[in-house]
Formats: structure tokens, sequence, C-alpha cells
């Protein structure tokens, strides 16, 4: 089944329980290999609601910086309502060409219950795609979180630069750049100890 319709079932069933806070899930706070103490996860899927500005973005990102940290790392990303096959947004891959980094040709995907089974480590791009991910998927629900969250800023959410022009998506990959490199210099320490 497509998470897209587990998603809307499960916001059918739960709706305003990611608002009103409510449960471990809801809570944020780190937990598991991903929260801390644990192991550095070697497959990462980020997850937006197009996969054609943020996830892509910050999937090619953090290739770029895991090989600048040395990291080995599998990336992927996805979307929560993704036309398959879209292309990413010219504004997109102009942030990123603007830092030397080539989106390719990527093309949208739906998110799939087997890229949760595939991912160590689940990063979506506001707590809202977290909260419905988590409620549709409670088997899934210790690797789910927010880039927010994994980069030391709980509270914020990563906002959609879709339409906004190409000073908002530079704007937008300064903040995952930002939290992309306070997440994998917490990874660094971990496999230093």
């Amino acid at each position: 089944m497509a998470v897209n319709d587990r998603l809307l079932r499960a916001a059918t069933e739960v709706r305003g329980a990611g608002a009103a806070g409510g449960g471990e899930a809801a809570a944020g706070g780190n937990r598991g290999a991903a929260g801390g103490g644990g192991p550095v996860p070697r497959r990462v899927l980020l997850v937006c609601t197009g996969n054609t500005c943020r996830s892509p973005m910050a999937a090619a990102l953090l290739r770029a910086l895991a090989v600048e940290a040395g990291l080995d790392l599998e990336v992927r990303s996805a979307g929560t309502g993704a036309l398959e096959g879209a292309p990413a947004t010219p504004e997109a891959a102009a942030a990123l060409a603007q830092r030397g980094i080539a989106l390719g040709d990527h093309r949208a995907r739906l998110l799939q219950e087997a890229d949760l089974a595939w991912a160590d480590l689940v990063l979506t791009m506001t707590r809202g795609q977290r909260d419905r991910l988590r409620d549709a998927y409670p088997q899934a629900a210790g690797k789910i979180w927010t880039l927010g969250e994994q980069g030391g800023r709980p509270e914020r959410d990563v906002e959609d630069p879709i339409g906004g022009g190409e000073a908002r998506y530079r704007a937008t990959l300064d903040e995952i750049e930002t939290l992309l490199r306070r997440l994998l210099a917490r990874w660094r320490g971990q496999e230093g100890t």
C-alpha cells in the first residue's frame, strides 16, 4: 500500500493529535540509534511533500557533505504526496549548482513502505510529516525524525520554498545545510568514541 493512502487514513483517524502534542512520538526528543548514543545510520531517507524541492536538495547536499566528512552513507529521498516522475524545480537545481552540487536527473518518487523498511533513519522536513508517518507506521516510529530535531533545532520546520523564487530556495538550502552539518558533527563524534 502506498504511504499516501496510509497517511490519509491515519490523518483521518487521529485528526488533530499531532497539533495537540500527546504521546512520545509527537514529543520529539532523541531516542534510538538516530537520537544519540547509538550507531551512526548508514541508510538515510529524506522526506518532504512533493520530492521536487526540499528532500532532493537535502539528499544531494547530504551526499556531498558525507563524502567531505568521510562517512559512508546511502541517501535517498521521497515525497508523501509526490507526483511520480516529476522533475525537481529549476530553483532547487540552481541553488545546489551555486554550491557546485549537481542534482542530476532527479525525478520525484512517492514514498513507499519499502522505503521506510530500507532506511536506518528517516528525516522529514516538518513535524506534521513526522507525526503523520509515525501514526501511519508505528513500527517505524523510532527512526522517523525531523531534520530540525536531528540538527539540534527541534522547534524548526524546514518550510517549503515552492513558488518563492531563487532567494527563498537559497535560504532554504542554507537552513538545510546548517542542520545537516550539525547532524554530521554529532555523528563524527559518535564514531570517534
